[in-house]
């Protein structure tokens, strides 16, 4: 057990789950930041933190569900580009489940927090209702998207785009001050 380890592991997988980075050649789109490569870093995480992540069977089973559903989703967009369009309610429930998972997960970390008397506490806490917030505008935007006139809703997907990008970032950043933290 390495509670310092899984709380690295932790910052990286939210930033392979929250920035999609895209490399572009020959009609072909790669993502460089793959969902399933969080989610393993994720169940990692898990097997690190031990005891203090109380409910982490239930945790890692999600993971793992999510990983290979993510993974398998990154590989059919690698060979089939349209095929995100076949599978969207696919795509919109693993949306939900990791809305949901990500807002339970920020709650281990401010508890963590609050038991070191780590200053990050509040910070997580507000990340842990941004990242919520995000992500529910990010799911009413890809309904919207499914409108034929949709080009109105493009500063919503901007502007959430770019506060789900901060709140990954910031989330990393945190989760590496709160390593240096805990002893």
């Amino acid at each position: 057990m390495n509670l310092k380890k899984g709380l690295s592991l932790i910052a990286f997988g939210f930033l392979f789950l929250l920035v999609d980075l895209h490399l572009t050649f020959n009609n072909l789109t790669i993502t460089m930041t793959p969902d399933f490569v969080g989610w393993i870093l994720l169940t990692m995480a898990f097997y690190e933190m031990g005891r203090y992540v109380n409910d982490k069977r239930y945790l890692v089973i999600i993971s793992i569900i999510m990983a290979v559903l993510s993974g398998a989703y990154w590989l059919l967009e690698l060979f089939k580009a349209n095929i995100a369009d076949n599978l969207s309610i696919v795509n919109t429930i693993m949306n939900i489940a990791n809305a949901f998972y990500m807002y339970v997960l920020f709650g281990i970390l401010v508890r963590i927090a609050d038991n070191y008397g780590s200053r990050t506490r509040d910070t997580l806490s507000v990340l842990r209702y941004i990242n919520l917030a995000v992500s529910i505008i990010l799911l009413v935007i890809g309904f919207l998207i499914n409108l034929e006139n949709f080009r109105q809703f493009v500063w919503m997907i901007t502007f959430s785009g770019l506060i789900a990008l901060a709140s990954a970032i910031a989330s990393a950043v945190i989760l590496f001050k709160l390593k240096n933290e805990v002893a």
